[in-house]
C-alpha cells in the first residue's frame, strides 16, 4: 500500500515559529501536537534560558513557508533515517536530550 504524501507544518508558539513537523495534513498534525507528553516536553526546553512553551502557551499549527520546509528538510537529511514523528525546532535551544516517540499499531487511525 501506497503511504499518502506527506506536508510540512509549522507550529508556532505565542506567534514565534517553533517547531516544524511533517503530517499527512494538518488535522493529524494538530493531534500530535495535542498529545498531552508532546506539551510537556515543550514546556521543559528553553532558548537561552528562557522556556519557549509557557504553560499559558497560544499554540498555532499552519504550512510551513518555503524557508521552514528547506529547514526540516535539511536537518531530516542530517538526522539518522526514522519512520516515526519527526520534529525540527526552528529556534536555537538550550540542551536537548532527543527521544524517538513511535505509534502503536492500534494508535494509527
Amino acid at each position: 500500500m501506497e503511504q499518502p504524501e506527506r506536508k510540512i507544518f509549522t507550529l508556532d508558539i505565542n506567534g514565534r515559529p517553533t517547531l516544524a513537523l511533517q503530517a499527512q495534513n494538518i488535522e493529524f498534525a494538530r493531534g500530535m501536537c495535542a498529545v498531552p507528553d508532546f506539551r510537556l516536553d515543550l514546556y521543559e526546553i528553553t532558548s537561552d534560558g528562557v522556556p519557549i512553551c509557557p504553560v499559558d502557551s497560544v499554540f498555532g499549527l499552519r504550512p510551513a513557508t518555503k524557508k521552514e520546509v528547506a529547514a526540516f528538510e535539511r536537518a531530516v537529511g542530517l538526522a539518522p533515517a526514522a519512520d516515526d514523528f519527526t520534529f525540527v525546532m526552528l529556534i536555537k535551544v538550550d540542551r536537548v536530550e532527543v527521544v524517538a516517540i513511535t505509534c502503536q499499531a492500534n494508535d494509527r487511525a
